[in-house]
């Protein structure tokens, strides 16, 4: 099938997103979006036991649903499946997004200890050592060379082997 023949072409090649932001169709169910997930993971794996794939890529986060997603995934075991978990948090202030529910998200990620990228990080430096601590990454854009972002006090303080250089081209800073 399709999955087989792409994992099989570019195993080794790429870094994997399994379905992009399924959760906008809202007749998609969280059932569908875990199995999909799932099967598809399970097929990339077996062709690239290395690979690295990013799960779920939602874009409208609410909490219970997604404890759901991550409860369903560790149930099936296949939580360590995937590298990291994907939210993209759209508002037209991007500090909005972030500052809506991460406390409530931290507390799934304490639950879980999914591995994983925290995209776009810009809260306080005890979070980002929580962060790294619970053994996932911190990532940060063009954002960091701003004087007054903040988030270059924070970098300094981490482990560089916990820090991904984001730049999700083309509209992270800078552009």
């Amino acid at each position: 099938n399709w999955v087989h023949a792409m994992a099989k072409r570019y195993a080794g090649k790429v870094t994997w997103e399994v379905w992009n932001e399924p959760d906008l169709n809202p007749s998609i169910s969280l059932k569908a979006i875990v199995d999909i997930n799932i099967r598809t993971s399970d097929i990339i794996l077996k062709h690239d036991p290395k690979a690295e794939i990013s799960a779920l890529s939602l874009v409208n986060i609410r909490q219970k649903r997604f404890e759901k997603y991550i409860e369903e995934l560790h149930k099936a075991g296949k939580l360590d499946n995937f590298k990291w978990i994907c939210y993209h948090a759209y508002r037209y202030r991007p500090e909005d997004a972030y500052s809506m529910g991460v406390e409530e998200c931290y507390k799934i990620l304490r639950k879980y200890q999914p591995k994983g990228v925290v995209h776009c990080f810009s809260g306080s430096v005890e979070l980002a050592k929580e962060t790294v601590k619970m053994g996932m990454y911190i990532g940060v854009g063009g954002v960091v060379t701003f004087k007054n972002a903040g988030i270059a006090e924070v970098v300094k303080e981490l482990p560089l082997n916990r820090i991904v250089l984001e730049t999700d081209c083309p509209y992270l800073t800078p552009v």
